[in-house]
């Protein structure tokens, strides 16, 4: 079947109200009652690129038909049809038969976010608004989730509140399980799904993803001045990142740089994003102190990294106001600040052990009024529509995997082998608590006396590397990085 006759028989109005698993069902069902037995239907990827549906949106459509026996998967051939549909009865409307008291109701669905930054926010009221108007049964209202809210009580507040869909946070103290619901099980499938990350990455053993959707990814970046560079004789950056030589540049650049001016950011930034590999929850002393002997080499000019925190956004706001070349954050950290008033570049972190990569989702709450609905807007926002939103207005990488490559590749310069790699070299963070972000929070608070007595050369790298793995094994049984943010 060539591609007019795809878009002829199984096109749907994305601009309708009519939810797009309904409009599909209602296609594929016409279509299997005009043809033949032994027809096949055409395979959900050229089912997507063509009527511009996610591959969510197709299965969910084609299971019913699956179940009622109209067609049939055999394997590697394809999808073929088995039975003819039963025509469909005619449509009247209730009215006609002198029922005026029968009408169609719209389901409002309340969705809390405590994403707030400007390109956050702009991003949920198009999305949201997008959603709302291709729907005619069910909208969706925005709820901001307050400073002051109790998160350490978070299933009161959602049940005070009459939430539907809630944005999940792993520092959320509650288990998953006391605040949402199950998962559908055609939103489970999109963790096996190779046109998602979620469905590619590993991330372990977790039932998170049994109630969690997530929706795009945050990655650790380094991010520098390109009129810095360019004043400061430091040539092919991004490649020499990508080389892992980000210390070398520091090295180069740092005694160059006038007063008040710095090369990097906070240097446990730096320690947390190398990470400090582990095995069966023990530090590997070789890579600490490889780690501690490259960082101070740095040290010397005393303009290399952050030291002392004042106060938590000093770096971001440094590197804003043009006084520093790099800085090492994700990048809502940075839009939290004014636009900066040069050009700038940024790149993933060049990561030497597993990349522990982050990201923000929605789960549906026990107390959802609709859950038909709230699945109807998650797998909406798996879509290519709403996916592209998160490229344009949040300026974050997205989960499905196709947009993913469009995005690093204008972003980040990606060629296929670059998006390999970091595929190759990523997990998916899914265990909140777990060992991993246990030291990505050790490292950024409680080895900083460390770090600094280091920089200064008050401790030898082999001291360094001692007393940071004597805190860690000190600390590892008694950690509650929950409960001291």
């Amino acid at each position: 079947m060539n591609r007019l006759l795809v878009k002829k028989h199984f096109g749907v109005n994305l601009r309708s109200g009519e939810p797009l698993r309904e409009q599909l069902q209602a296609r594929l069902e016409t279509f299997i009652a005009n043809c033949e037995i032994g027809t096949r239907i055409p395979p959900e990827r050229l089912l997507e690129e063509i009527i511009g549906v996610s591959r969510i949106t197709i299965r969910n459509a084609l299971q019913p038909l699956y179940k009622n026996g109209l067609i049939s998967r055999q394997g590697r051939k394809g999808t073929f049809v088995l039975a003819k549909a039963p025509a469909a009865p005619a449509k009247f409307h209730d009215m006609a038969f002198g029922m005026p008291w029968v009408h169609n109701t719209t389901t409002t669905l309340k969705l809390l976010t405590y994403e707030n930054l400007p390109q956050q926010q702009f991003y949920w009221e198009k999305v949201t608004a997008l959603f709302n108007k291709t729907r005619k049964n069910a909208k969706i209202e925005l709820l901001w989730l307050p400073l002051d809210a109790d998160i350490g009580n978070l299933s009161s507040y959602l049940e005070k509140n009459s939430v539907d869909i809630f944005m999940y946070s792993t520092i959320y103290p509650e288990k998953i399980s006391a605040l949402a619901s199950p998962l559908p099980p055609q939103l489970g499938s999109f963790f096996a799904d190779p046109d998602y990350i979620a469905g590619i990455l590993p991330h372990g053993e977790t039932d998170l993803f049994n109630y969690v959707v997530p929706i795009n990814l945050s990655l650790p970046m380094t991010f520098w001045n390109e009129a810095l560079a360019e004043k400061y004789e430091l040539p092919n950056v991004r490649e020499r990142i990508r080389k892992g030589e980000l210390l070398d540049m520091i090295a180069e650049v740092a005694p160059r740089l006038p007063e008040g001016f710095m090369a990097a950011d906070h240097i446990w930034d730096y320690v947390n994003f190398c990470g400090l590999a582990q095995q069966n929850g023990s530090l590997d002393r070789v890579y600490l102190l490889d780690l501690m002997e490259k960082m101070l080499s740095v040290a010397d000019s005393g303009k290399s990294f952050f030291t002392r925190q004042h106060h938590s956004r000093e770096a971001v706001e440094n590197f804003v106001a043009g006084r520093q070349l790099f800085l090492n954050t994700n990048i809502p950290v940075l839009q939290s600040c004014a636009k900066p008033g040069f050009s700038l570049s940024g790149e993933p972190f060049p990561f030497q052990i597993p990349n522990l990569i982050y990201w923000s989702g929605l789960a549906i709450t026990k107390g959802c009024s609709s859950v038909d609905s709230a699945q109807d807007f998650l797998t909406f926002l798996l879509s290519k529509s709403a996916q592209k939103l998160i490229v344009d207005k949040k300026k974050m990488p997205p989960i499905l995997l196709s947009a993913f490559k469009a995005f690093a590749k204008i972003n980040y310069l990606y060629e296929e082998k670059n998006i390999r790699k970091f595929l190759q070299t990523s997990i998916i963070c899914a265990n909140p608590g777990g060992v991993q972000e246990q030291l990505s929070y050790f490292c950024t608070f409680c080895i900083r006396e460390e770090l600094h007595a280091l920089l200064s050369r008050e401790l030898s790298p082999q001291d360094a590397a001692d007393n940071i793995i004597n805190k860690w094994q000190d600390n590892k049984r008694r950690l509650s990085w929950k409960n001291n943010l």
